[in-house]
């Protein structure tokens, strides 16, 4: 993946950066990880191993050097993400709040399938993830909310669905299922992650997304966002009257504890969903 100002990230099927370089091909710096969480960088002009320290919500606290003796990076944050103040600055780290990327030109944190604007504490898009509406849930009907209003708690890795940020401490395995839990314990928890990212951000309303030579080209369109608005309730219309009058009754009278029946017509899941 080719980053506007030229840098080469080499990233693996959870979109993580494994290693970056130049537009020549050559690799500068290479990014170790652990059961799912980055731990440490190596400059390849050095050698040196540079270490994360992270908190509770997976946000760099400070870059130790490889012998532990010297902070090379701290810094503190506001709940919602925009840095609170950087104490020491010896060591170039991008990956700040609960592991986004931060944008030093804009002052927003890259979060995969949007942007993430902490000192607004809200996304600079909406959510492209349908499956992250949860009709007992109102915060989550707010597709530019960041974890429901909850920054403390929770945490989004890819800008699709928040989950407890207790799940930062689990080893995950390939679905991003929590199979162990690590120091700080608790929680189960389920990510978006690998190819479930491209089938939540591809056809989601208003969004093109396709891949070209290896470079992500997404983004949000009004004018797609309101064809495809007609499109699905054009599609939830038509699936509507092809249901048997014993599934409507059954969803009417909220036999099957379903009370979001006039939810799923809207977004044009299937209705036997209830």
């Amino acid at each position: 993946v080719q980053k506007s100002d030229g840098t080469l990230y080499w990233i693996d099927d959870f979109l993580r950066p494994l290693s970056v370089g130049t537009t020549s091909g050559s690799i500068t710096r290479d990014y170790i990880f652990l059961g799912g969480k980055r731990i440490a960088f190596v400059p390849l002009s050095s050698g040196n191993p540079y270490y994360y320290l992270s908190d509770h919500l997976g946000s760099t606290a400070v870059v130790a050097s490889g012998d532990g003796k010297t902070i090379q990076w701290e810094a503190d944050y506001f709940p919602f993400g925009s840095p609170r103040t950087v104490i020491t600055n010896l060591a170039d780290n991008p990956y700040q709040f609960t592991g986004y990327e931060y944008d030093s030109g804009t002052g927003y944190n890259y979060a995969v399938a949007r942007f993430d604007a902490g000192r607004w504490g809200r996304f600079l898009s909406p959510d492209p993830y349908r499956g992250s509406m949860d009709i007992t849930n109102p915060q989550s009907l707010n597709r530019f909310a960041y974890v429901s209003g909850n920054p403390m708690n929770s945490i989004d890795p890819k800008g699709l669905s928040g989950f407890n940020a207790q799940t930062v401490n689990c080893m995950f395995d390939e679905s991003g299922n929590c199979v162990a839990k690590g120091g700080g314990g608790g929680g189960n928890g389920s990510l978006i992650m690998g190819n479930d990212i491209f089938d939540a951000l591809a056809g989601a309303p208003g969004t093109y997304f396709n891949l070209d030579n290896g470079s992500i080209n997404w983004g949000f369109s009004t004018d797609k966002w309101y064809a495809d608005q007609a499109a699905l309730e054009a599609a939830a219309a038509a699936n509507d009257s092809r249901q048997t009058p014993e599934v409507e009754a059954a969803c009417e009278q909220k036999i099957c504890g379903c009370c979001e029946c006039d939810f799923w017509r809207q977004y044009s899941q299937p209705f036997q969903r209830c």
